[in-house]
């Protein structure tokens, strides 16, 4: 049976297995599959029944294509592996109960959606099940144990009472998602109450929240560095986790101590007209019903006016009578997105992360926003903000990038900064990308055909590619 996976999932295969999967140093001349990221190659061949496989499977060699003719070549291999079938049952299949693999076809769910966090990134695939990658110093790859090194290859993560997920966010060092009954888990970091489970302890694996009043569920997640935020059913706005910058909403500036439970917003109580929630860094908004904007924390208002104060209760931020559609939350900056398709950015300037062509210090004089000129008239479909670098999807279906460009993470040769849009390159030719998602300095992409590409710092294996090296281009990886 052959394998039918997509980049994510794929590189899912080379992690550990509990003992289903086997390595050896022997040879296939069957190519069943190859698939190139940068100038790393996958092959995947079928297995036959026999000594790697008692039941067959799959074996999986990658290496560096050192020819570049896009072939991996017996002396290209680095890594073999297997992925092996389960013991057959009664109908000559595999039974469910025996499989090693998700299902007795050896098929892995393709991703649904992907998350970055400050070096990690987690991936909810169409099943509902979750696996995450990168940095594990705080637990935050969910697998029962921390390290400072991390994983390079994404791994599983259990949820608890055979839940699966609908929804899932990640923060600086800690993820969240919603599961199939509505209530949340989150996992990683807790120092400041950040999974709202009453507690301040770290978890490595995922932990109910504490809940949100009787029949509220949550209808959407996201996470700021140390700092969660939900949509629940009844319309209201409830957070948890630090503080410091008054991103939690509760009239308080405390950085000594964090909220370790769900705490509802006022002025988005059950029944407001709350339509998206989207935390971020150390600051948190919210679009209403009616496209109007307000956001709290981390110097809300800096570039909106001469204000450099934070803020600890929703503020309204005027798009000068234009609706807004989406906000995204970086590290020091948010960048909005209006129902006219432009974007326009505000916060710290000092890579050029607003995009305008120029940057800013601290010091530098208040400039006015202004939306951002993609060229040829050229509007965005969707905006993403990093720590200090941001992107947008084009009309045309183009990806571009600002900001800081320290390790690629804009998709191109690195620099320390570009303050205008550049198009990413290395993605001609490929489907239509559908979300975007930024870490502290990398990028992924979703695409429509579901294959996934990432780029950037990729110290702790956040770009997914079985490696610690940084790349300028994207990593795009997909079976034939």
């Amino acid at each position: 049976m052959r394998l039918r996976l997509l980049f994510v999932s794929m590189l899912f295969i080379l992690a550990p297995m509990s003992g289903c999967l086997s390595s050896s140093e022997e040879d296939s001349t069957k190519a069943d599959s190859i698939v190139n990221g940068s100038n790393s190659l996958i092959k995947m061949t079928d297995e036959p029944f026999g000594e790697n496989c008692a039941y067959g499977g799959v074996k999986i060699e990658s290496g560096i294509d050192l020819d570049g003719n896009q072939k991996l070549g017996e002396n290209e291999v680095d890594n073999t592996a297997y992925v092996c079938n389960g013991e057959p049952g009664d109908n000559g299949v595999c039974n469910p109960e025996d499989c090693c693999n998700v299902d007795c076809e050896n098929q892995t769910s393709p991703v649904d959606q992907l998350t970055g966090g400050g070096w990690h990134t987690c991936m909810l695939r169409e099943d509902g099940t979750v696996m995450c990658w990168g940095n594990n110093y705080y637990g935050q790859i969910g697998v029962g144990y921390r390290n400072a090194s991390g994983g390079v290859n994404p791994i599983d993560v259990t949820l608890y009472g055979g839940h699966t997920a609908r929804q899932l966010s990640a923060g600086g060092f800690h993820n969240c998602a919603i599961l199939d009954d509505g209530s949340v888990a989150c996992w990683g970091y807790n120092e400041d109450g950040t999974l709202g489970d009453g507690t301040y302890s770290d978890r490595y694996v995922p932990v109910p929240t504490l809940n949100f009043g009787p029949d509220v569920t949550a209808e959407l997640l996201s996470s700021g560095y140390y700092h969660t935020c939900a949509l629940l059913s009844d319309q209201s706005i409830s957070c948890w986790g630090s503080n410091e910058y008054g991103q939690i909403g509760n009239g308080e500036i405390d950085g000594t101590i964090g909220i370790s439970t769900p705490y509802s917003v006022p002025e988005f109580s059950s029944g407001s007209n709350a339509s998206l929630v989207r935390a971020g860094g150390h600051a948190t908004c919210v679009v209403t019903t009616d496209g109007e904007l307000f956001c709290w924390g981390y110097k809300a208002l800096k570039g909106v006016t001469n204000a450099n104060s934070y803020i600890s209760t929703p503020t309204h931020i005027p798009h000068q009578g234009t609706n807004v559609t989406d906000v995204s939350v970086g590290g020091y900056h948010t960048c909005s997105l209006l129902e006219n398709g432009s974007v326009m950015c505000w916060g710290r300037n000092d890579f050029g992360q607003r995009g305008l062509g120029y940057t800013q210090s601290a010091t530098d004089p208040f400039t006015e926003r202004a939306a951002i000129d993609f060229g040829n008239n050229r509007t965005a479909l969707q905006v993403s903000a990093g720590t200090h670098h941001s992107c947008a999807i084009l009309e045309d279906w183009e990806i571009v990038c600002w900001g800081n460009n320290t390790y690629g993470q804009l998709g191109n040769t690195p620099s320390n900064h570009e303050s205008t849009p550049v198009t990413v390159s290395g993605l001609d030719g490929v489907a239509k990308p559908e979300n975007l998602f930024l870490g502290n300095f990398h990028t992924c992409v979703v695409f429509e055909d579901k294959s996934v590409s990432c780029w950037g710092r990729n110290v702790n294996g956040q770009v997914g590619d079985y490696t610690t090296d940084d790349s300028s281009e994207p990593i795009f990886l997909e079976i034939d």
